[in-house]
C-alpha cells in the first residue's frame, strides 16, 4: 500500500502535469488558430491538418492525467480548430467546386428557380468531435478527420443536408459505415474525396457523383458511383458499382490494386441486369497508357467474384469494429497481394 506521502506526491504530479499541459496546449491550438486564419491558400491546408491531427494525438497520450474539466475545454478547442480548417478549406476551394459533380438537369434547375421556398444557407452543427461542416455558395461540405479506431457511421451526419459533399481525411484503422438505412433510396451524397486512410474498411454505400481516393494505404472500400478516381494508393482492395456501364475508374501512382464488382447484395435499387451487376467495372491505369481501359496492368488485378462475395458477405449486417479489422486481414492476403 502507497504511504499517504507517496500517494500526496502522485497527486501533486498529476496536477502538476495538468497545469503544464493546460498552458502548452492553449498556447498551441492558439498559434494554429492564427495560422488557419492566415492560411494564403490551399496548398498549406494539409500542413495544418497535419498539426490538428498531432494536436490530437498529444491530447490523447495525456488525457488520464487531466481532470474531466481541462478534457473537456481542451476538446472544444480542438474542435472550434477542425471547424475553422474547414471553413478556411470552403474559403479556398476554387469557384467551380468539386470537378466532377453532376450537374442538375435543366427542367429541375428551372423549376428549382421558380420554387417560392427560401434555399437554406445555414448548415447546422453536428455536435462530435471530428465533425466539420461548412456552406458555401453551390452545396454543404462535411469532413470526418483525425480519427483511429472508431466505427462512424450516418449518425454522425445526421445533421448536414441530403446532397452534401464529403471528406473523409486522415483516418486509420476505423470501421466507416455511410451506407444509410434504406437501400432504395436516392443517394445521400453528391461526391465523396478519401484522403490520408490507413487500414480503414469504408461502406459508402451510393454516391450521386465522383469518389475521389488520394494516399490510401491497406483499404477494403465498397462503392455504388458515378466516376471513381484513385491517386498515390498502395494496397487496396474496391468493391465497386458504377451508375453507367460506360462508365470506367481510373488510377494513378498505385500499386497492388484489386478491383472486384460490388455485390448484389450491396447495391442500390437499379434497373441493371445480373450479368453487370456482377462485372468489374473496367479500369485505366494513367501510368500505363499503352494499356487499353479494362485490361490489367502492373498496378491493378481484378478480384474474382467468389472472394468479392467472400469479403463482402462479413459486411452485410451490422459490422463491428472488430469484424471490419479481420475482413481488412482477408483482403491484405487476396492472391497476388504481393506481386
Amino acid at each position: 500500500m502507497a504511504s499517504t506521502s507517496s500517494l500526496g506526491a502522485s497527486s501533486s504530479t498529476s496536477a502538476g502535469v495538468a497545469s503544464s499541459f493546460y498552458d502548452s496546449f492553449t498556447s498551441r491550438l492558439a498559434a494554429l488558430s492564427s495560422a488557419i486564419e492566415a492560411c494564403p491558400s490551399a496548398d498549406a491546408l494539409p500542413s495544418l491538418l497535419t498539426r490538428i491531427t498531432d494536436a490530437r494525438h498529444a491530447l490523447d497520450a495525456v488525457t488520464e492525467a487531466l481532470p474531466a474539466r481541462d478534457r473537456a475545454s481542451h476538446e472544444a478547442r480542438l474542435r472550434e480548430c477542425t471547424a475553422l480548417l474547414t471553413r478556411k478549406r470552403a474559403a479556398l476551394a476554387p469557384p467551380t467546386g468539386f470537378a466532377f459533380r453532376r450537374k442538375a438537369p435543366a427542367k429541375a434547375a428551372a423549376a428549382k428557380a421558380s420554387s417560392a421556398e427560401t434555399p437554406q444557407t445555414v448548415v447546422p452543427q453536428p455536435q462530435c468531435d471530428g465533425v466539420s461542416t461548412a456552406a458555401s455558395s453551390s452545396s454543404a461540405h462535411l469532413s470526418l478527420s483525425a480519427r483511429t479506431r472508431e466505427h462512424l457511421t450516418c449518425l454522425e451526419l445526421a445533421a448536414i443536408a441530403p446532397g452534401a459533399d464529403v471528406h473523409l481525411f486522415d483516418l486509420q484503422d476505423c470501421l466507416v459505415d455511410l451506407r444509410g438505412s434504406d437501400a432504395s433510396a436516392p443517394p445521400a451524397f453528391a461526391a465523396m474525396q478519401l484522403r490520408r486512410l490507413r487500414r480503414c474498411v469504408v461502406l459508402l454505400g451510393s454516391v450521386a457523383g465522383a469518389v475521389m481516393a488520394h494516399e490510401l494505404q491497406e483499404c477494403l472500400v465498397l462503392v455504388e458511383c458515378a466516376q471513381f478516381r484513385m491517386h498515390i494508393s498502395q494496397r487496396i482492395v474496391v468493391l465497386l458499382a458504377l451508375h453507367s456501364p460506360t462508365s470506367r475508374a481510373t488510377i494513378e501512382e498505385c500499386s497492388s490494386i484489386r478491383f472486384g464488382a460490388l455485390p448484389v447484395a450491396l447495391r442500390a435499387g437499379t434497373t441493371a441486369t445480373t450479368e453487370e451487376q456482377a462485372a468489374v467495372p473496367a479500369v485505366q491505369d494513367f501510368d500505363f497508357p499503352g494499356v487499353p481501359p479494362g485490361e490489367e496492368s502492373e498496378s491493378w488485378k481484378r478480384l474474382d467474384e467468389a472472394m468479392a462475395k467472400e469479403v463482402a458477405v462479413r459486411l452485410l449486417d451490422e459490422p463491428s469494429l472488430d469484424d471490419s479489422q479481420q475482413t481488412l486481414r482477408l483482403a491484405r492476403v487476396l492472391p497476388g497481394e504481393s506481386e
